[in-house]
């Protein structure tokens, strides 16, 4: 008799010692799916940090700011999208070569509008690229050799990398040139020879790191105002386009 009531209460006490165990499992498993539950609702809920768009200077002469709407400075800043910002328009700088923007920097007059464009260790203000649409008027009117002119985009490149090392470079190229009235054929060809070399030696100067060229966009007489030299809205179209893929193939 005794030990039917000692195996009776082993019984008993088994399947209270199971009962408890399965619901301590039970339990677990609840506390488990709560948890991960939790973490998933914590992750669709927190807070995407906004990505800082990166900032563009635009180094350019009138090609850029011709009066032409929407110009090549408008069609840019509507294409670059949010990844990238364009810092303040530039100034319309009729006739500038690049000789002329070398020297203006070095001597600390060219000015973006606020200021000195020449401001360290200010973030807001410090281009992550620069965009050269410079080297027309140093073709078109030949102020100084080709020569000269490359120089001067070397400067002009070390002047801002000297404001940040990890500088981004963006060539863009000199496109065709007609003028009006049409120059005589001896100053045509020798504005096309001197086109092709200062392209040339901008080519040159891609083979340096975080330089880039924006490929060379034959612009024709439809493209062009009627002064035969500055884009009308169909030639920024191509510029701008073109530049546009040269951003975005940058990693």
């Amino acid at each position: 008799m005794r030990k039917k009531i000692c195996l009776s209460a082993i019984g008993i006490y088994g399947i209270i010692f199971f009962t408890i165990l399965g619901l301590y499992f039970v339990f677990l498993a609840y506390s488990q799916k709560t948890k991960t539950f939790t973490t998933k609702a914590a992750l669709r809920n927190a807070t995407t940090p906004t990505p800082i768009p990166k900032k563009i200077l635009i180094l350019g002469d009138s090609f850029i700011r011709y009066g032409t709407y929407p110009d090549y400075y408008d069609l840019l800043d509507a294409g670059v999208g949010s990844s990238y910002k364009l810092l303040f328009p530039p100034e319309d700088h009729i006739g500038y070569s690049a000789n002329v923007f070398a020297e203006d920097l070095k001597k600390g007059k060219w000015r973006d509008g606020k200021g000195f464009i020449r401001r360290k260790n200010n973030p807001e203000v410090t281009p992550d690229i620069l965009l050269t649409r410079v080297g027309t008027n140093d073709v078109l009117f030949s102020y100084k050799s080709m020569d000269e002119s490359a120089k001067s985009f070397q400067s002009i490149i070390d002047y801002y990398k000297e404001i940040n090392p990890n500088l981004v470079i963006i060539l863009d190229f000199v496109p065709s040139i007609y003028g009006t009235p049409p120059p005589t054929k001896k100053t045509q060809k020798r504005i096309e020879e001197e086109r092709v070399l200062l392209n040339n030696k901008l080519e040159a100067l891609t083979q340096t790191k975080n330089i880039y060229r924006a490929a060379i966009v034959p612009l024709l007489l439809t493209d062009v105002e009627s002064d035969g030299v500055h884009p009308n809205k169909s030639g920024n179209t191509k510029l701008t386009q073109n530049v546009l893929k040269t951003i975005q193939s940058i990693k």
